[in-house]
């Protein structure tokens, strides 16, 4: 055993001896009044009540310390004196921190715990409130007396309290996809929302790009720099993407805060594509439709155009512009588009007539050879040829037997359009040697006959002489030959 194990085994006994002599003391400080009693009587007894000791009387300097809010892991302490306001020697056990705040609430220094205040001494502790993570904190801080006494001894405890807040701060969404954009060109635009999930404001100093490809992705929008959110504030920042290189761009959001918890960094993600040149044609199909054969390509709805736009962002070159077909009827002008090329975002048009050399459905393609994706495109055109025909019945027309200078009955002629197209007829008009033999009612003919339906004009037989009359109905039309004749005769008797 060392000279120093020796010196504290030493102290330690005469420690005790102090504590016995001073208990001694004080029981025999209680007692001593009335054993003067018995011995003086009425002047011992006063004398007895002017000299007795006063019993042990400790007071806490507080009954309720709150520390009010915190942020997390911040910490504060606070001073507790447990005073002996009697006479008598108050012993403390220990200092005891009871409730469950997971070592939020606990002693910082405790200069009371086992030992013997004297009258009119004091002893001092100080509690911390040490906080991790948000809520609400409370405890206890009870003194626990000696055996000696602890009976005639108050029950005092120190009721501690304590608030604590912090800042989270979310981001979201975790990727935003740009998808494929051309090399130098803008693509779409995403926002990236920041928000305080949290129960104190939070402080954000700036929000940056990180990453190799930080460059390609261009703020557009920044409402959150410099900007205090209160708890379930929000802000939101924009980028735009602007690749400037081929394959996969990459970068990081990095927000820079006072934030107590920080969510996960949310990546920017797009991926840049070299320019290529395309084409796009409407309409995709032209159909023309009824056309009578013969017109000329300046008639009304004969004429079409085709738009060529090259809707990609590098220049478009037209290898070949043709006709698959060119006896179908179909004439195709291509001289707006015949420099050869298209720039990014041009167009030009191809002009297509249809002029039907005869009745019926007739098909053709216009066939454009480019460099673009696929080498070619293929627009069908279609149209139908039509044409009006005139059938006259009957013919020749016979008016009967009429004695000479008298009027004959009227007889019906029609004239109907057995084609595919209007017919229009013009006039009607009677002709030949015979002609004022023969007279023609008012004309219900003219002007336009559909295809399926017909008119009839009436005639009938004034004869001026005896024997066989003859006279012919020229109809003037824009059927084919454009007129037809009919032959009218009767007998005058």
């Amino acid at each position: 055993m060392t000279f120093a194990a020796v010196i504290r085994i030493t102290f330690r006994r005469m420690d005790r001896r102090e504590n016995l002599r001073r208990r001694s003391q004080a029981r025999s400080g209680l007692l001593w009044p009335w054993i003067l009693v018995f011995v003086a009587g009425p002047l011992g007894l006063l004398a007895g009540w002017l000299l007795r000791v006063e019993p042990a009387r400790p007071e806490l300097s507080v009954r309720k310390l709150d520390f009010g809010t915190l942020r997390a892991h911040e910490s504060e302490q606070r001073e507790v004196t447990l005073r002996n306001a009697g006479e008598a020697e108050l012993e403390i056990a220990s200092m005891v921190l009871e409730g469950d705040s997971g070592g939020a609430l606990r002693l910082a220094s405790d200069s009371c715990s086992g030992i013997i205040v004297p009258g009119g001494a004091e002893c001092r502790l100080r509690v911390i409130f040490d906080p991790a993570t948000d809520g609400e904190y409370t405890g206890s801080l009870v003194p626990q007396w000696a055996s000696v006494g602890r009976s005639e001894l108050p029950m005092l405890s120190v009721l501690l309290s304590g608030r604590a807040i912090s800042s989270r701060l979310a981001l979201s969404p975790a990727t935003a996809d740009y998808g494929s954009v051309t090399v130098g060109q803008w693509g779409p635009r995403h926002a990236v929302e920041l928000s305080n999930a949290g129960t104190a404001p939070l402080e954000v100093r700036s929000v940056v790009l990180r990453g190799l490809a930080s460059a390609d992705f261009v703020r557009a929008t920044d409402g959150c720099a410099e900007k205090r959110l209160e708890p379930r504030g929000q802000c939101r920042v924009e980028f735009d993407f602007v690749p400037t290189a081929e394959g996969e761009r990459t970068a990081e959001v990095v927000v820079e805060s006072d934030a107590d918890h920080s969510g996960a960094t949310p990546e920017l993600f797009g991926v840049g594509i070299a320019p290529r040149p395309g084409l796009s044609i409407s309409p995709i199909v032209l159909d023309f439709g009824p056309v009578r054969a013969g017109d000329s390509a300046r008639a009304a709805g004969s004429v079409r155009e085709l738009r060529l736009l090259n809707d990609g962002d590098a220049e478009l070159r037209l290898v070949d512009v043709g006709l698959t077909r060119g006896d179908a009827g179909f004439l195709l002008d291509a001289s707006e588009c015949a420099r050869g090329t298209l720039a990014a975002g041009a167009s030009c048009r191809l002009r297509i007539s249809f002029r039907p050399r005869a009745e019926g459905e007739t098909t053709s393609v216009v066939l454009i050879e480019h460099d673009a994706g696929g080498g070619s495109k293929r627009v069908p055109l279609t149209g139908i040829g039509t044409r009006p025909r005139l059938e006259v019945s009957p013919s020749p027309l016979f008016l009967g037997r009429v004695p000479s200078g008298r009027v004959g009955e009227w007889h019906e002629l029609e004239l109907r359009n057995a084609g595919s197209a209007n017919l229009t007829i013009h006039s009607l008009k009677l002709d030949g040697l015979d002609r004022r033999s023969f007279e023609m009612a008012a004309d219900g003919c003219r002007g336009i006959v559909p295809p399926g339906t017909s008119c009839t004009a009436q005639f009938r037989i004034v004869p001026r002489r005896a024997g066989p009359q003859r006279a012919e109905v020229v109809v003037r039309h824009d059927g084919p030959g454009a007129s037809t004749t009919i032959t009218v005769n009767g007998i005058g008797i």
